[in-house]
């Protein structure tokens, strides 16, 4: 093909024009199997550890794939009615060229017809990926409703509520640690969340650089020594945020009145 395309380096002649369409046409085509394959924006393997994974609780994870599930089902009907659209314009500029008996607009109208066409198939490509990623999405919605009610019994808005004062241990302790491993101390940004929930810096500090050292020298290289960690703190500290809540007079609970429930 290579050999062809330097013949037709300097395309002039209706001929060599047509022979060079038929070229790309061919090479478009040796091409349209991979494009399929990459025609979702993210893989499984994106959603699962640094879209949905990369949060800090089953809850939080769940809220996620929520967001991701509404955002790609706007950007789904948006292609899927852009795509019906193109469809159906193209079919009128069909109809409109077999009625018309000028040559030269019934020529314009089978090419506006085409390209209405080609731009539908190019539109019906993402939409299948948007299809496709929310499939996946869905899958992980199923796996973690069954962690979820497993864990508590229900799923609803009252354990969502629950989860959080567990949710910003894990996320706060979390973010200590990268401050940690940069730059030796806990950022300022931090230390403000750590307060805000309860918590008190200098001793935090002191016990997450006490765990990085002990596990400084450790070979393997998986992090589920950390999630462990996180979890064992989010569960011995979740009610830190309810002594502040004391000192400072305020709630320390949510109506559920006003909460979804099952």
């Amino acid at each position: 093909m290579s050999d062809e395309l330097i013949k037709l380096d300097n395309v002039s002649s209706l001929s060599e024009i047509k022979k060079l369409t038929e070229i790309t046409k061919t090479a478009l085509e040796k091409c349209e199997h991979a494009t399929k394959i990459w025609n979702r924006s993210r893989s499984g393997m994106m959603l699962r550890n640094m879209i949905v994974g990369g949060e800090y609780s089953s809850l939080r994870q769940m809220r996620q794939v929520a967001a991701e599930i509404k955002n790609k089902s706007m950007a789904m009907i948006e292609a899927k009615y852009s795509f019906l659209k193109a469809k159906k314009k193209a079919q009128i500029k069909r109809k409109k060229a077999e009625m018309e008996e000028d040559i030269l607009k019934k020529e314009y109208l089978e090419l506006q017809a085409e390209e209405l066409e080609k731009r539908s198939e190019m539109i019906e490509e993402p939409y299948i990926g948007a299809m496709r990623e929310i499939v996946e999405l869905a899958r992980l919605h199923d796996s973690l409703e069954k962690k979820i009610r497993e864990e508590h019994g229900k799923f609803d808005e009252e354990i969502f509520e629950k989860e959080e004062s567990r949710y910003w241990v894990r996320r706060s302790f979390a973010q200590s640690l990268r401050d940690i491993r940069q730059y030796g101390k806990i950022g300022v940004g931090n230390q403000e969340l750590l307060e805000q929930i309860g918590f008190d810096p200098s001793v935090i500090q002191n016990m997450l650089i006490e765990f990085l050292n002990h596990y400084k020298d450790k070979i393997d290289v998986e992090c589920n020594n950390i999630l462990v960690f996180l979890d064992e703190c989010a569960e011995k500290f979740c009610d830190v945020s309810v002594a502040k809540m004391n000192y400072l007079g305020l709630p320390c609970d949510v109506d559920n009145n006003h909460l979804l429930l099952e």
